[in-house]
């Protein structure tokens, strides 16, 4: 299976995000607040946190370290496919 793109992983995260705004009635704000739409969500996400026990720090260190492997990668990827003169769609 092909590992996904970081464009990929923006749109599945743009799709939780207008999910989230639907349900909090803030889909209006999306074009020109989406940063604040974010911070609710994330804001959001810490209250789940506390109600299941889970340590919200120890998810933002892991989503911080999948992020810089993620971009990492693709960063290796393009740089192999540069130096093979080929595409990432070609691999």
């Amino acid at each position: 299976m092909k590992e996904p793109s970081n464009r990929e992983r923006a749109d599945w995260a743009n799709t939780a995000l207008e999910a989230f705004a639907e349900q909090v009635g803030e889909e209006d704000m999306l074009d020109e607040e989406k940063e604040l739409v974010i911070s609710d969500l994330l804001s959001d996400l810490m209250h789940l946190c506390d109600v299941e026990e889970i340590d919200f720090g120890v998810c933002t260190e892991r989503a911080e370290m999948h992020y810089r492997e993620e971009r990492s990668e693709e960063r290796r990827r393009a740089k192999a496919c540069l130096d093979q003169g080929t595409t990432d769609e070609d691999q």
